[in-house]
């Protein structure tokens, strides 16, 4: 996939807690994903995911989501 890609995808984790979509990606020798929660009725928060094997369980460009070993409470 193409660094563009998953912006706009939605980020769940191995708990099947959504965690937000990907707005933007960080430019550092670990990527880091930008999620934001934008779930309606709760507070906007944005986490940084880092983009590497050890978080990154699939990216599954079809299903538009991606699926991370992440707690929500990160």
């Amino acid at each position: 996939y193409y660094w563009e890609d998953p912006v706009g995808l939605k980020v769940v984790n191995l708990q099947d807690e959504e965690l937000g979509s990907v707005v933007g990606i960080i430019a550092s020798s670990n990527d880091i994903l930008q999620v934001q929660n934008l779930k309606e009725g709760e507070r906007e928060r944005e986490r940084l995911i880092p983009f590497i094997n050890k978080v990154i369980v699939k990216v599954d460009i079809g299903a538009h989501q991606i699926i991370v070993d992440w707690g929500s409470d990160y």
